[in-house]
């Protein structure tokens, strides 16, 4: 499987620290890798294909109570200024 370069970078930066992950291509497969692992913290891309990031972010948010799930840090590849979202506690 060819992974975008986006996720390389952070794949590489990570590993330099000794931090290790896995890569999941969409946000159905986060979903699936938290019934089968325990993260705690997701690099949550955005736009993914078949469900997008803040999809199954609002999804992890209703399954799992606050104590209990990961943090999760929204990231990007488009940067440009109608792609900047709004976050609000």
């Amino acid at each position: 499987m060819s992974v975008p370069l986006n996720i390389e970078v952070v794949t590489r930066k990570h590993g330099k620290i000794g931090n290790d992950g896995d890569y999941v291509a969409d946000g159905r497969e986060v979903l699936a890798a938290l019934e089968q692992c325990i993260y705690d913290v997701i690099l949550m891309d955005v736009q993914m294909p078949e469900m997008d990031g803040l999809t199954a972010t609002k999804t992890i948010c209703q399954l799992y109570p606050a104590p209990q799930r990961p943090k999760i840090i929204a990231m990007t590849a488009n940067a440009m200024l109608g792609d900047r979202l709004s976050y609000s506690r």
